[in-house]
């Protein structure tokens, strides 16, 4: 038995080089700064401000100047909200993390400021999205390379009028016989591997990265892709993934469902989402043989 929900929130060349330049970073130390993760969002009605503290390029660690007198600011289209220390929360990495109570809404303009005694304060600003345009989700079982799989079509109206940036999970949770296990969980939840290479807005393999099948991951099983390529139409997404894992018997009496998670994200949270993938999933620059890129959201 399988249910499917739907949740809205919301030619080849080898190039080889030589240099006889020895590039080392033994001394570059450069001081540690202040670094302020905050992600708002219209789903719940608190937001929380991390504050943690950088490592230097060498690697070497330097003491965490964050502390529970660090002036944090939270601005929603210009009104302060009052904010409160949270502690050191492991959950969110362990640094010293703060909040602001009181709900999002669509077109917010949220502005976050962090500053430390005797520190520059950082301060970023972003907006909160429209919801996600959707107009139906499907799922079709079929047949892939042998294996029984699931097809998620995903029909969303885009605006053209802006630039818009998107992102969808899919869990599925497996409700076990009762009797059957006996000491763990009866029910387990766990975030689909989908399989986009039928989906040109997510499979962005060209060149070297097809040739050579280089990784093409999403963070947290996130997958994130912009409107750039269906700018104002309706689209249908196809994401696959497999019922069972390379042909492993799935007992009949189990009972599984779907539910696809859907997500409107802001021009910022996408580059930063972005950024890790690229990170991720560049495998020949973890070999040396290509830059890394990285961006910065904040302002100094």
């Amino acid at each position: 038995m399988k249910k499917l929900l739907a949740a809205m929130w919301l030619p080849v060349m080898g190039l080889c080089t030589s240099c006889d330049k020895e590039v080392t970073v033994e001394n570059v130390a450069e001081n540690g700064k202040l670094v302020v993760y905050c992600i708002p969002s219209n789903v719940k009605d608190t937001t929380f401000i991390q504050l943690l503290w950088s490592r230097s390029l060498n690697g070497e660690t330097q003491a965490d100047r964050t502390t529970d007198r660090a002036e944090v600011s939270f601005r929603v289209n210009g009104v302060e909200r009052e904010t409160g220390y949270a502690g050191r929360l492991p959950r969110y990495g362990n640094g010293n993390t703060f909040y602001a109570v009181g709900r999002l809404k669509e077109g917010d303009e949220v502005e976050v400021k962090a500053q430390l005694p005797g520190l520059p304060a950082v301060t970023a600003r972003t907006s909160v999205p429209s919801c996600f345009p959707l107009e139906k989700v499907e799922g079709i079982r079929l047949s892939v390379c042998g294996y029984q799989a699931v097809r998620f079509q995903i029909t969303l109206r885009d605006c053209a009028e802006v630039e818009n940036y998107y992102g969808i999970r899919i869990l599925r949770k497996r409700i076990f016989p009762e009797g059957v296990t006996i000491g763990v969980p009866d029910s387990v939840v766990k975030p689909l591997v989908l399989h986009v290479e039928n989906e040109p807005l997510m499979n962005n393999k060209l060149g070297v990265d097809d040739v050579f099948d280089l990784s093409n991951d999403f963070y947290q099983h996130l997958y994130i892709y912009g409107d750039h390529q269906i700018n104002g139409r309706t689209y249908t997404l196809n994401l696959d993934c497999f019922e069972r894992n390379h042909g492993t018997a799935q007992p009949a009496d189990d009972k599984v469902y779907y539910k696809v998670v859907l997500f409107a994200l802001s021009s910022d949270l996408y580059k930063y989402l972005k950024s890790v993938n690229a990170l991720n999933n560049n495998d020949l620059g973890k070999a040396g043989l290509a830059p890394i890129y990285k961006r910065s959201l904040v302002s100094r």
